[in-house]
């Protein structure tokens, strides 16, 4: 999910700033979803240009 620091939620001590949120951020969501959708694009693209299409 996304830290509530970036969403302009106060009060939540779970991150000592907004660096470190933002950081938690790109690790625990941004990237995993890229890695999914670059996965299923695979997939999806997979049957048209052959197994060894890898993104």
């Amino acid at each position: 999910g996304v830290p509530p620091m970036l969403l302009g939620i106060p009060g939540d001590a779970t991150y000592n700033n907004y660096r470190e949120a933002n950081l938690a951020f790109w690790r625990q969501t941004a990237l995993p979803l890229v890695a999914k959708t670059a996965q299923a694009l695979t997939n999806w693209l997979r049957p048209r240009f052959g197994s060894t299409l890898r993104l």
